[in-house]
């Protein structure tokens, strides 16, 4: 009798934390998608240090994935990172993200100060991330099964499906111009999560109000608007807000080509997936195709608000 329930105790426990497990594995991909969407915020409305505290708590995010699910206590996941060489066999479609990912560990291992693979790991971070590779090693990375196998208990989250649209938001770090100082040694001890920022989280209304002037000088920059301004030249404010707009339009082109790059990356990431995720390709072109008719409805309104 008492076999039987201490049959079931451990039964029950061994679910609980099993249940546990899959939870901190959903916080942290969500927590990852939101911190991107937040930096690329950021960078809509000023230049972001590497100090910032959603970048820092990034890489925490990024360290305590890589850390979960980890077969080898006493080793650092940098060892599973280095471990890839230039023997490595990959697709066709990754030999790209294979010569990023062997040349930013070569950079890594070039900086002699490192005294410790945790640093090494963070350092790598942060070299992927100027070198607008992130994404690509990753995607990378798990493409390897095999080392996967190897470094990794079954079922770890890097292999988990819904990473893949982890992967699509850090896509979108690779069109911002981030600067680190490699200098430093990255000794401290790792860092807890902050997950309070992202509770309740929502656009920035610097992002936002940048994304209405972005909708409203597209559609004014055009010849029709133009004349139609021209037309009234006794009414000062049309003709002041008309200046105002062009004065607007050199930042705006560069945010533009920005968000064109981001566009592009995210159409590429789902060409990617067409044969292999059916299911993930036509959620990507049912959220491209909900994001082109956002900007036009927005945009419309926009200009009707103002002509």
């Amino acid at each position: 009798m008492n076999s039987s329930k201490s049959k079931s105790f451990r039964k029950y426990y061994k679910g609980i934390k099993v249940a546990e497990q899959e939870t901190e594995k959903a916080n942290i991909a969500a927590v990852l998608r939101l911190i991107c969407k937040t930096v690329i915020d950021k960078s809509c409305i000023g230049i972001l240090t590497e100090h910032d505290a959603d970048l820092l708590n990034f890489f925490t995010a990024l360290e305590s994935m890589l850390k979960l699910h980890f077969r080898f206590r006493k080793k650092s996941p940098w060892k599973f990172i280095s471990s890839f060489s230039s023997n490595a066999t990959c697709d066709v479609k990754f030999i790209k993200a294979k010569e990023s990912l062997l040349a930013s560990i070569n950079s890594v291992n070039s900086l002699d100060h490192l005294q410790s693979d945790d640093a090494r790991l963070r350092a790598w971070f942060r070299v992927c991330l100027m070198a607008k590779c992130l994404s690509e090693c990753f995607q990378f990375i798990v493409s390897s099964t095999s080392l996967l196998n190897y470094w990794y208990f079954p079922n770890c989250l890097l292999v988990e499906e819904y990473m893949n649209s982890v992967w699509i938001e850090m896509q979108g770090l690779s069109a911002l111009d981030l600067t680190f100082f490699l200098k430093n040694n990255f000794e401290d001890s790792m860092q807890v999560i902050d997950y309070t920022s992202y509770l309740n989280f929502r656009q920035c209304p610097e992002s936002q109000l940048k994304d209405s002037e972005d909708f409203l000088t597209s559609n004014v920059n055009t010849p029709e608007c133009r004349e139609q301004y021209a037309a009234v030249p006794n009414d000062f404010h049309a003709k002041k807000q008309f200046n105002d707009i062009q004065n607007k339009l050199t930042s705006f082109q560069k945010r533009s080509l920005d968000k064109l790059d981001l566009f592009q990356k995210k159409w590429n990431f789902k060409e990617l997936f067409s044969q292999e995720n059916p299911m993930l390709h036509t959620e990507l072109q049912m959220e491209i195709q909900g994001i082109m008719e956002n900007f036009h409805t927005e945009s419309e309104s926009i200009i009707h608000s103002i002509v």
